[in-house]
């Protein structure tokens, strides 16, 4: 199964997204914001504090721009 999610992430005075398309070979969507988090978390050292509020689907991404 493949999930696209989008990481918010503090970057100096501002908060950056980075998509991340996570895959895995489970079908349980509910543990792959988490393994997603992780993954991107091994990749990108100084950001161990985050934590799932950090993930956000694509629909969630597409609410929060159009906030800005």
């Amino acid at each position: 199964m493949q999930r696209t999610y989008y990481i918010r992430y503090p970057y100096g005075n501002e908060i950056r997204y980075e998509k991340v398309v996570y895959r895995s070979p489970e079908n349980r969507a509910n543990f792959h914001k988490v393994e997603a988090l992780n993954r991107w978390k091994f990749l990108h050292s100084g950001y161990g504090s985050l934590n799932i509020r950090a993930v956000l689907t694509t629909e969630e991404y597409r609410n929060e721009i159009s906030k800005i």
